[in-house]
C-alpha cells in the first residue's frame, strides 16, 4: 500500500545509529548480478528473514515527480508489494528491468504495486535513464535516508543486486532474492492467489436483508443497502439501513452470510414444486422469511413481473438469479472445501441446471441453484 508523506515528517531516533549503509561496485559474480558492500549498522532488533512482518520503509522519493513513497508497516496491509533494488551502473540490474516490467503489467489490476529502488543519487543521467524504462508499470524511487538498505537488505544479509523482495497483502515477507529466479514467478503468483481468494466481490449498492444476527438481534430483518467492504482482510460488508426514528441512516459491517439479498431479475426455474404457469417467470426478490423450526430452509419471497399481486415463496433451488450475482457456496458433499467461499455467478446452464461461479481469478466452480445462498 502506498503512503504519501509531507516534507515534515518526523525523523527516526538517532540513538538507533548514526551509520548510512554505502553500495560500492565490486566484480561481478557471474551473470546473475553485482556482488555491494554496506557499511555495517547497529540492529535495535532481531535480522528479519522470509516469513516475518515487513517494517515500514519510507523517504522513498519518487523518480521524476520527487513525491515521498512508502509501503511495509502494520498499519500498511492491503497490497502486493514487490520492491527491486537496482542501480543504473549494474548491467544485470538493466536487464531485469524488462521482466519486472512484464511482471507489473501482468499483476496490474489485481493488487500488486512494484517498486524499483535505487540508492544513487539525483542526477540528470538518473532521470534520463528512468525516462527511457517502462515508469508506467513500476514505482522507480531512490532510497534517500537509506531506510530500504537498513531495513530490508541488511537484515536479508542480501550481498548483491538485482535483489528482490515480495511483501503478501498481510504484510509478510514470502520472497528475498534475485528477481529472475523462478522462486519469484511462483512465490508472487501464490501471494495473488490468496489475495484475491480473501477478497470480497464488488456488492456496493445492492439492496439487502439483514439477519442470523444475535449480539444485534434487532436488526434482523432489516432493509438497508451495502455501502462497500469493511476493512481489508475482514471479511465484511458495511450496510447502511435506516434508524428507528426514520430520520436517518445509520451503518454496521456484517459477514456475507448475514445478508440476504434483494436480487432483480430472478427467474422462476422449471422444476418439481413450482406451478407450471409460473415456471419461466422473471421477478424481483423483494425479502425472506426465516427457516421453519420443522426443518425447511429459508425461503425467498418473489414478486412477479407479469402480475405485481402474485408472491411466489421459493427456495434457491427453484430459482435462478442473474449473472454477477454474488453467492456464497453451501451444501456441498464432495467439494466441501469450498463451503462458505463467496463468489460471483458468471453463467447457468439450462441443460445441466448448473452456475458458473468464480471464485477468485483462477478459481471457478460449477453448482446447482441448490448450492449457494445470496
Amino acid at each position: 500500500h502506498t503512503h504519501t508523506h509531507t516534507p515534515q515528517r518526523k525523523r527516526r531516533d538517532e540513538t538507533k545509529t548514526a551509520a548510512r549503509p554505502v553500495l560500492r561496485a565490486v566484480p561481478f559474480f557471474g551473470d546473475l548480478g553485482v556482488l555491494v558492500e554496506i557499511r555495517p549498522v547497529l540492529f535495535p532488533t532481531a535480522h528479519m528473514v522470509v516469513g516475518t512482518s515487513c517494517p515500514l520503509v519510507e523517504g522513498l522519493a519518487h523518480i521524476p515527480s520527487g513525491k515521498e513513497l512508502s509501503f511495509g508497516g502494520t498499519d500498511t496491509p492491503g497490497n502486493i508489494t514487490v520492491c527491486d533494488f537496482w542501480a543504473t551502473w549494474c548491467p544485470p540490474c538493466r536487464e531485469a528491468l524488462p521482466h519486472l516490467a512484464e511482471v507489473a503489467r501482468a499483476y496490474l489490476d489485481r493488487g500488486v504495486k512494484v517498486y524499483g529502488i535505487t540508492s544513487e543519487k539525483n542526477s540528470s543521467a538518473l532521470q534520463s535513464f528512468v525516462a527511457s524504462q517502462p515508469n508506467d508499470v513500476i514505482n522507480f524511487v531512490i532510497d534517500a535516508d537509506g531506510e530500504g538498505q537498513e531495513n530490508l537488505m541488511m537484515p536479508a544479509n542480501a550481498r548483491g543486486i538485482p535483489h528482490a523482495f515480495i511483501i503478501d497483502s498481510k504484510g509478510i515477507i514470502r520472497y528475498s532474492g534475485h528477481p529472475m529466479q523462478p522462486g519469484f514467478q511462483t512465490t508472487l503468483a501464490q501471494c495473488v492467489a490468496e489475495f484475491e481468494q480473501g477478497q470480497l466481490p464488488i456488492l456496493s449498492g445492492v439492496s439487502v436483508q439483514l439477519h442470523g444476527l444475535k449480539k444485534a438481534a434487532h436488526l434482523n430483518g432489516k432493509v438497508g443497502s451495502v455501502v462497500g467492504p469493511g476493512k481489508p482482510g475482514s471479511g465484511r460488508y458495511v450496510v447502511s439501513y435506516p434508524t428507528a426514528d426514520g430520520n436517518g441512516e445509520s451503518s454496521v459491517a456484517l459477514r456475507p452470510d448475514n445478508l440476504w439479498q434483494l436480487v432483480s431479475n430472478v427467474t422462476v426455474a422449471s422444476v418439481d414444486g413450482v406451478p407450471k404457469e409460473h415456471q419461466g417467470a422473471t421477478g424481483n426478490i423483494v425479502g425472506y422469511d426465516e427457516a421453519s423450526d420443522d426443518g425447511g430452509g429459508t425461503l425467498a419471497r418473489v414478486q412477479l413481473a407479469k402480475d405485481n399481486t402474485t408472491v411466489l415463496k421459493l427456495a434457491p433451488s427453484q430459482l435462478v438469479v442473474p449473472n454477477n450475482t454474488v453467492v456464497t457456496v453451501t451444501g456441498l458433499v464432495k467439494a466441501a472445501q469450498h463451503n462458505g467461499s463467496v463468489g460471483t455467478v458468471q453463467s447457468y446452464d439450462a441443460d445441466t441446471g448448473r452456475y458458473t461461479v468464480q471464485l477468485s481469478a483462477s478459481q471457478q466452480l460449477r453448482i446447482k441453484p441448490g448450492n449457494c445462498t445470496y
